[in-house]
């Protein structure tokens, strides 16, 4: 953790544990069926809360 924590603190152009990504569905249900997939996984990993 004091890695992490350093790696942030040092980072000069934003952060480098952080991953930015822009999705697009083609109907609302795909999203809705993303979004219920992706809360599954959240659930199940702690370390993603």
């Amino acid at each position: 953790q004091e890695g992490i924590l350093y790696h942030h603190i040092a980072a000069v152009e934003g952060d480098p544990y952080l991953q930015y990504a822009l999705f697009s569905f083609d109907s609302i249900e795909r999203l809705h069926s993303f979004a219920q997939a992706l809360q599954g996984v959240i659930a199940r990993h702690d370390i993603l809360r």
